[in-house]
This record gives C-alpha cells, structure tokens and sequence, in this order.
C-alpha cells in the first residue's frame, strides 16, 4: 500500500504485518547508497521527518529506529535496491482498536528479537485494522508543507541530519567536515 510517491522516493507501508504500528519501506530505484544525489538525500530527511511527526500524532510514537541493511538482496541473488525500513517505537501502550499494544523491546534492537519465535512482537491487528492504520496516516500524512524550496532548506536540513555524500561538507554548526564523535540528530 502506498503511502507516498516522490521524485526519488516511495513509502510503502508494512500491509504486510504491523508489529510495530506505523512501520513502512522507504525505497528507491538505485542500487547502493553511493548513487544517491543530494536531492534525493533531501527527499528522504523530509520524508523520514514527516512519518515521525504522523506517527507521533496519531499513535504517540516515543522514537523510531531507522535503518538500511540490503542484506537479503545479496544472499537471494536478486538486484539491490536502496531502501529504508521506518520503524515506530512505543514506550507506553498503545490502545488501538479495542487491542492493546505493548512494544515489548522497548529501547532494544528490534531485529535481535525477531530471529527468536518466542521472543518476538507479535502483530496484533487484522488485515482489516492493518488498513484503517493505513487509512489513518494517510490522511494525516502532509508533505506539501515541507516541500519548500529545497535550496533554502538546505543549511537546515545539513544541520538535523548528516548526508553522507561523495565530496565533504563543512558541518554549518562546527566548521567541521565530519559531525564530532558527541554528535547526535536532534530529529
């Protein structure tokens, strides 16, 4: 189900499974990060900016985890293609649905969990719930409001999150062509 449909980017939600409400795939058509323009960098902090603020609103989203491992690609010999997995974490539980969710590694690697059938979350909803959850971030899902002028943006998309790309970057807040070993993004 897609959520979303850019120049560079699509954001697929997990339609599949819901173990993490709000989880989506953001991909693209290029094959290794390295081929990534800094457009499409832009798109991305955007996008990945935006499935945070929906997340948080509709479901009370504490953090997200937010990673790109393109393993599977290479063990199953099929072509790689860049991809994101966006996932919401809850502290609190969450009542959806007459159901309540509970994210029971909070504050842990999801994925070490989820090798083990014991110890992984489990999908609660429906396929039906697993819609209305689409349903409700799409409807809130708004990126016309942070598509200003890339170009004007860019000092401040530099500053929350670090773009890896092919030539260096002074780092507006240090001077500093790598962020400190302290650095963190504030998004």
């Amino acid at each position: 189900m897609e959520l979303y449909k850019g120049k560079y980017w699509d954001v697929i939600f997990g339609s599949w499974c819901q173990d993490h409400p709000g989880y989506c795939i953001i991909g693209c058509n290029k094959e290794s990060l390295s081929e990534l323009s800094s457009e499409a960098w832009q798109e991305l902090g955007l996008l990945e900016k935006e499935l945070e603020r929906v997340c948080k609103k509709v479901f009370g989203a504490t953090m997200f985890n937010f990673c790109c491992l393109m393993n599977n690609a290479y063990r199953d010999n099929e072509k790689p293609h860049v991809h994101f997995h966006f996932i919401p974490r809850y502290k609190s539980e969450l009542k959806l649905f007459g159901k309540t969710y509970k994210d029971r590694h909070f504050g842990y690697n999801f994925w070490k969990w989820n090798l083990s059938k014991f110890r992984c979350q489990k999908d609660p909803y429906t396929e039906n719930e697993r819609k209305q959850i689409f349903e409700m971030m799409k409807e809130e899902f708004n990126l016309k409001d942070l598509f200003i002028d890339i170009k004007n943006t860019n000092d401040t998309l530099i500053r929350h999150i670090w773009i890896p790309l092919k030539y260096p970057l002074v780092c507006p807040l240090t001077t500093r062509t790598r962020p400190p070993r302290w650095w963190r993004s504030p998004v």
